[in-house]
């Protein structure tokens, strides 16, 4: 769920192939390589010394791509990372999903919000999940328990718990309770 040190939610225009470009000029080992056929396809590699790992990800049902950075001297990779990629950061997401102007925009919008939480910005990010939660859109709602699991901060998990229970769609409180019961199993990490 969220074992990395950092992530990058990449704009719409960075492909994969931009991303094992990358991977080529900097010598970086393939260490796994996506299924095509996943709804979340991943490749996965290190840099040459070891050090550091990169994973690119397609995550389709969010309809998002982006990396996570794990390792010890993260600060020259995630230079590269920035200085190549155009990335979708946390106050360009949040003023999307503000304006968005159809559904499929509100929801990519929240997941990249999601996606680009950090505690420092955590009131915030509640009250956009707050608000999701209580949207007429069973989409919207919906969102709130997958994104729940790439940010499972307890206040998240308590939100959860309530739609679980109190959520007027059946699919919603099925959702929820399978978010439930995999952090129950599986721990936050």
């Amino acid at each position: 769920m969220t074992n990395f040190a950092r992530r990058y939610v990449l704009k719409p225009h960075v492909s994969r192939s931009d991303v094992e470009l990358l991977a080529w000029d900097r010598d970086w080992n393939l260490a796994a390589m996506g299924n095509e056929e996943a709804d979340v396809y991943v490749d996965v590699w290190s840099t040459d010394d070891g050090k550091n790992e990169i994973h690119y990800v397609e995550d389709r049902p969010i309809g998002l791509n982006y990396l996570t950075l794990r390792g010890e001297n993260l600060e020259e990779v995630d230079e590269d990372i920035r200085g190549n990629f155009e990335i979708l950061d946390f106050s360009e997401a949040l003023q999307t999903l503000r304006g968005a102007a159809d559904r499929d925009s509100e929801l990519r919008a929240f997941y990249a919000v999601a996606l680009n939480a950090t505690e420092d910005r955590r009131e915030l990010v509640l009250q956009q999940f707050r608000a999701a939660a209580r949207h007429s859109d069973v989409g919207m709602r919906q969102a709130v328990v997958m994104a729940t699991g790439y940010l499972p901060w307890p206040d998240l998990v308590a939100l959860v718990e309530t739609m679980r229970r109190d959520d007027p769609d059946p699919l919603v409180r099925q959702n929820a309770e399978i978010l439930l019961e995999g952090i129950r199993r599986h721990g936050q990490e």
